[in-house]
């Protein structure tokens, strides 16, 4: 594992530019071949990208605390440039609802799409509610009695980086996983680099795609009839509170709770900071398919890559 004090960052970074036709704020990126999964760079990834672009905006206009990310993936991006449009739908005093779209030279059509709801503060008061009967607590044992969680070696880029060389997730055991429960505990960090501001956070994401794949392989064997690539078609993220100064780690819990069709299926999680406290809620839409679509997709946005530029010669 790679040292990601500044890989993510730098992988990360966005600048303004000028705003699109029809839109208030658009900024630069470009999407490094460092966090791919198999053939495709990983979805939270891109988010944390998006995000910081949320934020970089937003943060300027005296609202850089995040209420609510509702995130779709449309298709899987690739390494190239990107642009991020910002469009304001419901601006107000107290909170923000926008609208966020990411784009690549490829495709004319956006491959991620984002509604965003930002506010100045959450230092209002706060609802004391007891927990829901059916709610199932859970904690995590010491990083030290966790294992270092690896991608399995199909799942390994064909070239660059993947996302777990530069993050690390100690996964937990899952002692219900003979029960048939789907389900992954476990810590992640930014190694060299604090986890105790909001861009830090989606680093949670950034290994959604890893533990879901592991939450499903905690199932007992010959549940799951192949090699799975679990990429995330919608999220729906809710922010409780940020991490404190100095904080290292997360830990995070996700568990499939329904069976949709056709591989789809749902997914809850949390995030806490390493004393414990709530910082994320999340569900998510996510589908099981055989590894071999990973490939196929990364073969299809390459083929849009060579046609784009082909295109761009001719002019």
């Amino acid at each position: 594992m790679t040292n990601a004090t500044n890989f993510y960052d730098q992988d990360t970074r966005v600048t303004r530019i000028a705003p699109a036709p029809g839109v208030d704020a658009s900024y630069a990126g470009e999407v490094s071949d460092r966090w791919f999964v198999g053939s495709v760079p990983h979805g939270g990834y891109i988010c944390a990208i998006l995000f910081n672009a949320i934020l970089t905006h937003f943060e300027a206009e005296g609202q850089g605390t995040p209420l609510s990310l509702d995130i779709s993936y449309f298709n899987p991006s690739t390494a190239e440039p990107c642009r991020i449009d910002i469009t304001i739908l419901n601006p107000g005093r107290n909170s923000t609802v926008a609208q966020v779209a990411f784009y690549q030279p490829s495709s004319p059509n956006p491959r991620v799409h984002v509604l965003a709801t930002m506010t100045s503060s959450t230092t209002g008061p706060s609802l004391s509610l007891a927990r829901p009967s059916g709610a199932v607590p859970w904690s995590l044992p010491d990083p030290s009695q966790c294992t270092r969680f690896v991608l399995p070696d199909y799942a390994r880029p064909p070239k660059g980086s993947s996302m777990l060389d530069h993050v690390g997730y100690l996964a937990a055991d899952n002692g219900e996983s003979e029960r048939g429960v789907a389900e992954s505990r476990g810590w992640c960090n930014l190694p060299g680099r604090p986890c105790d501001d909001w861009r830090s956070m989606v680093i949670r994401d950034s290994e959604e795609s890893g533990t879901k794949a592991r939450t499903l392989g905690n199932l007992p064997k010959g549940t799951l009839p192949y090699a799975c690539w679990v990429p995330t078609l919608e999220i729906h993220a809710l922010f409780h509170a940020p991490p404190s100064a100095g904080n290292l780690s997360f830990q995070a819990r996700h568990v499939a709770i329904t069976d949709v069709n056709d591989g789809r299926h749902v997914v809850d999680g949390e995030v806490r900071d390493e004393e414990g406290n709530l910082l994320v809620s999340m569900r998510q839409l996510a589908v099981a398919v055989p590894w071999a679509k990973n490939t196929s997709q990364g073969k299809k946005v390459s083929k849009k890559i060579k046609a784009s530029l082909e295109v761009q010669s001719n002019l």
